[in-house]
């Protein structure tokens, strides 16, 4: 099959929370809107697509290969692969997998609409392992993009600002603001000041 470039400009240098935007235009137009076609993740190197003709555009393949490469080499120990991305998860939620599965066979099966034993109980432990999950992900959020308030030590200039989540001491209260890292390099919570 023999793709086409659909846009006449593709740009890349637009980064936003690492971020990098794959944005085109469709002619060489000044006056031309364009619009984001993909982004790549400059921390893990990883695509999404927004425009799906960028999956088969050549121009478009090119710019997110040359970022995933890019991404690459400035993060090489983050860089995703199928083998290595996959995270063992808890026994307890594979077991749950495993039921909820099980379940779902067994209604599938004649006679249809008939009620198994323990169904209630068993989707009773899947919302609390839902609300389990969906609250550990709002607090990573809070803590790695929202932010949490640093803790001061004192007020004088040589006295201490900690992490608030592991104690470690990022900065002082004389140093410049420039200078004061925006996420904990022991524990990587992001710091507001």
């Amino acid at each position: 099959m023999k793709t086409k470039n659909h846009w006449a400009e593709i740009r890349t240098d637009y980064e936003d929370d690492f971020f990098r935007r794959v944005d085109a235009w469709k002619t060489d137009d000044d006056n031309e809107e364009g619009e984001v076609i993909a982004q790549v993740d400059m921390l893990t190197g990883r695509i999404v697509y927004i425009n799906p003709l960028a999956r088969i555009d050549e121009a478009a393949q090119e710019a997110i290969r040359s970022l995933v490469d890019e991404a690459k080499k400035e993060h090489p120990y983050q860089s995703p692969s199928p083998e290595t991305d996959k995270h063992p998860l808890p026994p307890e939620t594979e077991k749950l997998i495993s039921t909820l599965t099980a379940y779902a066979k067994q209604y599938r099966e004649p006679p249809y609409g008939r009620e198994i034993d323990g169904t209630s109980e068993l989707l009773e432990q899947a919302a609390s392992a839902l609300k389990e999950a969906l609250d550990g992900i709002a607090g990573m959020k809070n803590r790695y993009m929202d932010g949490m308030l640093v803790h001061y030590q004192g007020d004088d200039a040589d006295d201490g600002i900690e992490c608030p989540v592991c104690g470690y001491e990022v900065a002082q209260n004389d140093d410049y603001n420039n200078t004061k890292p925006k996420h904990c390099p022991e524990c990587g919570t992001k710091l507001i000041y």
